[in-house]
């Protein structure tokens, strides 16, 4: 678990949203200069999977094994269109596309992950309000994440999702829920921390509810109020007791830093978010002294 890499967030902000598959072979070497172990991968845009082909796989494939990064998962981001509201998940514009990703995940043979965010659901009438609406809506979402989940099945890819504040899914216990689904078994978590803070989850127990389902993590901080993309030691999270948890749940995969900052301030933002998560990977067997008031704080020490 001790392994320390990067999400998207990282290429986001040196490059911008339009990045692709030829900014990563420019992100790689930095990523590694800084002591990264792993890289997330990322389709961004809709459209844009002409840019995974299998060239530009190849040669990102080997330039992080020429640097020592392994690809720790391929996040869909562009499918969160499909998730955003009842229209959204009627239309399914993306789905057609998800094959292609998947495809590229297959190029990188240590990649068994690929992640589709969920973002806040959009209420567009008073009507989707009643208890009938409501039911539709989970049952047209238990559907569609279906279909994603035979996709990535089919290939031998692990189906993740990152659930936004606001999202229809309502976060860990929802996810939970809809992991007991026939047509959903086997669904998998992607453990974004700040996400999870957001919504005042007690963080440092997500790892235990979630077991074999979690197969990775964006690894960020904020104030618990809004859903930043802040370093660790940079909002209020506990972050030794978050990792105690995760350590106590068996996690093993890597702990991704996702931090959103200035193109010039990349670089430094990084490495001292990798120190601060160093500091607190080092401090998490220190015993943990909860208040059941305020569960995320106080330690001995």
């Amino acid at each position: 678990m001790d392994r320390i890499g990067v999400s998207p967030a990282f290429v986001v902000s040196a490059y911008g949203p339009g990045f692709g598959a030829r900014e990563y072979l420019a992100a790689v070497p930095r990523v590694a200069s800084l002591g990264f172990r792993s890289l997330e991968l990322e389709q961004y845009a809709p459209g844009a999977s002409a840019e995974w082909n299998a060239a530009s796989c190849a040669s990102l494939a080997r330039l992080m094994d020429d640097e020592g990064l392994e690809p720790s998962q391929f996040v869909a981001h562009f499918c969160l269109g499909d998730f955003v509201s009842r229209a959204g998940m009627e239309r399914a514009a993306c789905l057609e596309e998800f094959p292609s990703v998947v495809e590229a995940c297959a190029r990188f043979p240590r990649c068994d992950v690929v992640t589709i965010p969920l973002p806040a659901y959009l209420i567009a009438a008073r009507a989707e309000l009643s208890p009938a609406a409501a039911a539709g809506a989970r049952e047209r979402l238990i559907e569609l994440l279906a279909k994603y989940l035979a996709i990535a099945s089919s290939a031998g890819k692990r189906l993740a999702l990152e659930i936004m504040p606001h999202a229809l899914v309502g976060g860990t216990e929802g996810f939970l829920r809809l992991a007991a689904e026939d047509s959903l078994r086997g669904i998998s978590y992607n453990f974004d921390t700040g996400h999870a803070w957001a919504r005042k989850e007690r963080i440092e127990q997500v790892p235990a509810l979630l077991g074999d389902a979690l197969c990775g993590t964006h690894i960020c901080d904020n104030a618990g109020g809004e859903s930043l993309k802040l370093g660790p030691g940079e909002g209020s999270i506990d972050f030794p007791a978050l990792l105690a948890g995760l350590r106590a749940s068996g996690y093993a995969g890597s702990l991704d830093l996702e931090i959103l900052c200035a193109p010039t301030e990349v670089e430094e933002r990084y490495r001292r978010a990798k120190a601060a998560l160093e500091r607190a990977l080092a401090a998490a067997d220190a015993p943990l002294a909860f208040d059941s008031r305020n569960p995320s704080q106080g330690r001995e020490g």
